[in-house]
């Protein structure tokens, strides 16, 4: 456009309207390709940090009840500062309806659809908040709000023939759920609230809350009788879909990811399970937040590197096509160089998966007492020579850094003051007692854990090895 007289561009400049997270987590390994996996997943859940989570930052910017468990657990690790996610849960449990239900969608209640798995992954992020920071305020001020929801829950499954959370033929409001008959049943919703009414126990027993713990114990183990009863098919001991005209086989990646990362299977059906996420006439997963249930399942179950190749591949993919921040939904299916339509959002929070598992099971840090006072350091390298990050916690990052080869693993780890880890090292059996260092001595194991040797070690910096011949070709990890 011609204009009167030449206009002379001085500067340009873009505000950035983000909440302020500190970049306290890292990870890093030998493979590149993860790295940079893990720095869009990073910077993807930075772009759905407004003034509360949001599922993206230019579409609905809604906080749903499934991102905000993806987005709790990246968030804690890559950032480690948990304001934005207790504003988040107040603002969600603050919008529930008076039946105990909770909105999927907030942070107002008129979402007009209604989503029961949604509101169960909200409190699943409750339980994993209190794990990652030991913020007992805040558990016992949403602890009414969440019992009622349970209250709910039960009274669901007490209602229903077969005693799992069945679903209406279309979707509805929540009002016009509850009236609208149940007709189906599948995975989601169902291993959903399985493993909140299992972790949930867990909880209220830790808070020594014994009548809740035993009573919602109880709930789960009958809620899982259920499941292996109506939606575990016999021939396969995979997950199917229970619709109005009968049974119907649905293998689909996404559905074993959810009853393996529900941990409801014993190992021997896990092993199955992980398997037959794997097999042709399994449906591979069509979205970035079902993939987390797959990798977290397969890393329960012991398969590091079956979970590092699905990372590298489904993710990898994503990133080959062109992407700096993870999309809404991707499937491997595409047709290659394939892009995500104009109704995608392009950059969504829930789908930032790795950027939690990796360093939680690469580097192989979660808590086993809250907010990390006590901390597990389980390394399931997959097919790496070597990884290295920090894991923010309340009481200071833990570093840590590995490496491999044939013959021995290598780890490093700084533990924060105060708190002391039980590190459990990768041991191929071989018949013989492993040959353990620590500090530069010769040790025994103190416990075994998983099949693993493991050293008990308090705050500060420690150096440790095992000496190993792992065959050709496998991964270290049991």
């Amino acid at each position: 456009t011609e204009t009167p007289h030449p206009i002379d561009i001085r500067e340009v400049s873009m505000k950035m309207d983000v909440y302020p997270y500190q970049p306290d987590g890292a990870f890093r390994c030998s493979d590149d390709r993860l790295n940079r996996i893990w720095d869009i997943g990073a910077y993807t859940l930075r772009m759905s940090a407004l003034d509360h989570f949001v599922d993206c930052p230019w579409r609905e910017r809604t906080i749903y009840g499934g991102d905000v468990y993806a987005e709790n657990l990246i968030a804690h690790y890559a950032f480690g500062d948990p304001r934005l996610n207790r504003k988040t849960m107040r603002q969600m449990f603050a919008i529930q309806f008076p039946d105990g239900a909770i909105p999927p969608a907030g942070p107002y209640r008129g979402f007009r659809l209604f989503y029961p798995a949604w509101s169960a992954y909200l409190v699943l992020a409750y339980i994993d908040h209190y794990w990652l920071t030991a913020d007992r305020a805040l558990v016992d001020e949403l602890w009414p709000n969440v019992i009622r929801f349970m209250d709910w829950t039960e009274a669901q499954l007490r209602a229903d023939p077969k005693g799992l959370i069945g679903e209406p033929e279309k979707r509805f409001s929540h009002d016009e759920w509850m009236q609208a008959p149940k007709v189906s049943y599948s995975a989601c919703p169902n291993f959903a609230a399985y493993a909140m009414l299992r972790r949930f126990a867990e909880l209220a027993a830790l808070l020594d809350r014994k009548k809740e713990a035993a009573h919602y114990d109880a709930l789960a183990e009958s809620m899982a009788e259920a499941l292996r009863k109506h939606l575990i098919d016999p021939a396969t001991q995979y997950p199917r879909v229970l619709g109005p005209r009968g049974n119907k086989r649905h293998s689909a990646q996404y559905d074993g990811g959810m009853l393996l990362w529900s941990q409801m299977p014993d190992n021997v059906w896990g092993q199955g399970v992980a398997r037959r996420c794997f097999h042709p006439d399994t449906s591979r997963i069509s979205a970035p937040f079902h993939g987390l249930f797959v990798a977290e399942g397969l890393f329960a179950y012991g398969h590091d590197t079956l979970a590092v190749d699905f990372i590298r591949d489904y993710w990898g993919a994503m990133m080959d096509r062109g992407a700096t921040t993870w999309w809404d939904n991707f499937s491997l299916d595409w047709p290659p160089q394939a892009l995500a339509d104009r109704n995608t959002s392009l950059c969504h929070g829930w789908a930032a998966g790795p950027t939690y598992s990796l360093p939680a099971h690469v580097l192989g840090v979660r808590p086993i007492a809250p907010g990390f006072a006590q901390i597990l350091i389980e390394p399931q390298p997959a097919d790496l020579q070597w990884a290295e990050g920090a894991v923010p916690t309340p009481h200071g990052p833990i570093r840590v850094h590995w490496t491999r080869n044939r013959a021995e693993f290598r780890i490093e780890v700084e533990i924060p003051k105060g708190c002391s880890a039980v590190m459990a090292l990768p041991h191929r059996e071989t018949g013989r007692a492993p040959h353990l260092l620590l500090d530069g001595a010769a040790v025994p194991p103190a416990l075994w854990r998983n099949g693993r040797p493991a050293l008990e070690i308090g705050e500060g910096l420690h150096h440790a090895a095992i000496q190993q011949t792992p065959a050709a070709g496998l991964s270290c990890s049991t």
